[in-house]
């Protein structure tokens, strides 16, 4: 059975997490005919400048999803978030939440 195949995306995502070694997604083959891929957390970067997108919770949001479906598809997932199974979302930021 192959290995595990490690992908990163091109451009400035990946040049600016390529210092801390991070793969943007893991490829594990199941079985002879399908894989399971697993990504990493994502950042809200932007796909075209790899600067981080901050000017408001939604922009971010929005570059984080941006950013995890082209990761999907860098790794063969023709649809990207499409076709993904299981999304986990742990905010971090808890400036963000309203006040209770």
């Amino acid at each position: 059975m192959p290995s595990i195949t490690y992908q990163h995306l091109p451009g400035p995502v990946r040049d600016c997490l390529k210092p801390f070694t991070l793969a943007t997604t893991a490829t594990i083959p199941v079985s002879s005919t399908n894989s399971l891929v697993v990504t990493t957390g994502h950042l809200g970067l932007d796909l075209k400048t790899g600067e981080l997108v901050n000017t408001s919770a939604e922009a971010e949001f929005h570059a984080i999803f941006s950013c995890l479906d082209a990761a999907l598809k860098n790794a063969g997932i023709v649809k990207g978030l499409h076709q993904a199974y299981k999304l986990f979302h742990g905010i971090l930021m808890t400036e963000i939440l309203p006040d209770n």
